[in-house]
């Protein structure tokens, strides 16, 4: 994390990007409160410690109204986005046969999702294809403040097994 400005997971700072939406159907829609207490949890679960995230003090002197969550945080957010989609009936999501495949998060480098927050998270499925056994469903979220501002764009892959005996589509 940057004192200087809003940086990605890997520490380069994040592009401009626009919106990963390539249609205007997002049809799961959820809002989070950030807390102080929900961005030390997630602090302290992954080991972060730079005082921007743990220390409201520090992170007020370095100009910012409350603690700067980290940009991993936005796996929080806008997790129950996914899982709304993850839910819907029509995606044919089997829980019970499905591990975790992937997240990428692209964030917009203007404005870090601070501790008071409303970010409001739209998720959809992209796409589903299969390899053999498996179906591969890929996911989009969207994490906006409530006026419009761009937070975050994520890609969620999560891989499901066929039940046995199933015959491949």
């Amino acid at each position: 994390m940057s004192e200087q400005g809003y940086v990605s997971a890997s520490g380069a700072h994040a592009a401009t990007h626009p919106p990963t939406d390539p249609s205007p159907a997002w049809p799961h829609r959820v809002e989070y409160q950030v807390t102080r207490e929900a961005i030390k949890a997630f602090c302290a679960a992954i080991g972060e410690q730079h005082p921007l995230c743990t220390d409201l003090s520090h992170a007020q002197a370095a100009g910012y109204r409350d603690l700067v969550a980290p940009p991993m945080f936005a796996a929080v957010y806008a997790l129950a986005a996914i899982e709304a989609v993850q839910d819907d009936p029509a995606t044919d999501f089997d829980y019970e046969r499905a591990v975790h495949g992937a997240q990428e998060f692209r964030w917009d480098p203007r404005r870090p999702v601070l501790a008071g927050d409303t970010v409001v998270s739209d998720g959809r499925l992209s796409e589903v294809h299969r390899r053999g056994a498996l179906r591969f469903f890929m996911m989009l979220s969207r994490s906006r403040l409530p006026t419009g501002e761009s937070l975050c764009d994520g890609v969620w892959t999560a891989i499901v097994r066929d039940p046995p005996g199933a015959v491949d589509a």
